[in-house]
């Protein structure tokens, strides 16, 4: 695809809540490129196609492995947190982890760095909350 086809993929799969702007999108595509997680494939008409590459394919699938993970945890959690809160309404639990599930399942990368951060961080709040 083209940055322009990009564009319009992602709004159309967000249902028109997001559009990438040209100052979003080529930035991400040389980074992608200089990566060599994609490949410019031609030019025509002054339009760059890009290709994504084996390196490329291969980081995608470890970072929708590493996603689906996530997910499947937070899953088999699920009933564990609501022990945990036990004297919350039952309700606020489910929203809250639907939330996460709405969040993790969005097209946004996290890396696995940001997601050890956020959860250390909030491990060491919890650790407070019990001194």
């Amino acid at each position: 695809m083209s940055g322009a086809e990009l564009m319009n993929a992602i709004e159309e799969r967000t249902n028109g809540q997001w559009r990438p702007s040209p100052g979003s999108i080529y930035p991400l595509l040389k980074w992608l490129a200089d990566k060599e997680l994609i490949e410019m494939e031609s030019i025509r008409a002054g339009e760059k196609k890009y290709l994504l590459t084996d390196k490329g394919a291969d980081f995608l699938e470890d970072a929708s492995r590493f996603k689906q993970d996530i997910l499947a945890k937070l899953h088999g959690q699920q009933s564990i947190i609501h022990e945990m809160f036990h004297d919350t309404e039952r309700d606020e639990v489910d929203n809250l982890l639907e939330e996460i599930h709405l969040t993790a399942n969005s097209k946004k990368e996290v890396s696995k760095e940001q997601v050890i951060a956020i959860l250390s961080e909030a491990k060491h709040r919890l650790k407070e909350c019990t001194k």
